[in-house]
């Protein structure tokens, strides 16, 4: 499966997940593409802290 290819701005939510989340960088490291992406936390803040990669079938997971 290929997979969905993300740009700056664009939303999404992760399989299983329900929160939506914003993509606001990507990046490669070793040849592997990275998204960092905000989510919101209430009263207008947001958590930065959100990184994620593509799994074999092409499915974004979060990364720790």
């Amino acid at each position: 499966m290929e997979q969905k290819k993300y740009k700056i701005g664009d939303t999404f939510k992760p399989k299983g997940s329900r929160v939506e989340y914003t993509v606001v960088d990507i990046f490669q490291d070793n040849g592997e593409e990275f998204i960092v992406a905000k989510k919101p936390l209430g009263y207008g803040s947001w958590s930065y802290k959100n990184v994620f990669s593509y799994d074999e079938n092409g499915n974004l997971f979060g990364r720790s």
